[in-house]
């Protein structure tokens, strides 16, 4: 017997290969919870450890945005007025292209601010 984690829209199917007495308890467990919002509650519990643990199994690139990520972003986009392409917030290769597109912009700016101040001291 299979625990397997399916996605009919993504043609995603994939054997966790769970050992047979956790597929046994896991059964023990659903034919406890014989109503309807118990198995939500216990899909939500389920759904809070297992969603971390496979993001972090993706390659790097495909990961979301680190918090710092975010913030700088966020940083970037409120000097520069601009709004942050839902993407960005989805993978860090989209929020990296985003940073280094932007932040140049920034580091741009700062620059000719500080050599116009320079200028302006000679």
């Amino acid at each position: 017997m299979a625990l397997l984690l399916i996605d009919p829209d993504y043609d995603l199917l994939l054997d966790l290969g769970a050992p047979a007495g956790v597929l046994e308890s896991l059964h023990e467990q659903w034919l406890r919870l014989a109503h309807n919002p118990e198995r939500e509650e216990f899909a939500a519990r389920v759904a809070a450890r297992l969603l971390p643990v496979l993001s972090d199994s993706l390659d790097w690139d495909l990961k979301p945005p680190t918090s710092a990520q975010i913030s700088y972003a966020v940083s970037i986009a409120r000097k520069l007025n601009l709004e942050i392409p839902a993407k960005v917030l989805q993978r860090r290769s989209d929020m990296g292209m985003f940073l280094d597109a932007n932040a140049d912009l920034i580091l741009g700016t700062k620059r000719t601010r500080r050599g116009l101040r320079s200028s302006k001291r000679a």
